[in-house]
């Protein structure tokens, strides 16, 4: 069995990709991330993104990446039902 740091213990409960290990992924991998972590929720329409704690490690680029899957899934989810 895989031993689990606190921090990939904590991400995965929680739902979130920690600025650290953001940096290692590529634009895909963000992009993949994204949209597995808003489905596995269960609500889009109550799922919230946010990229606090992000330093100058994390490129334009992936934070591109980050609003780029945010923005499709939005145009999914009609939160207006």
């Amino acid at each position: 069995m895989k031993k689990l740091n606190r921090s990939s213990r904590r991400s995965q409960r929680w739902g979130f990709v920690t600025p650290v290990e953001l940096v290692k992924q590529t634009p895909d991998d963000i992009h993949q991330t994204i949209r597995r972590l808003v489905a596995d929720a269960g609500d889009p329409s109550l799922t919230g993104v946010c990229c606090i704690n992000l330093d100058k490690t994390v490129s334009d680029t992936q934070v591109s990446a980050v609003f780029q899957a945010v923005e499709e899934l939005r145009q999914e989810v009609d939160i207006h039902e």
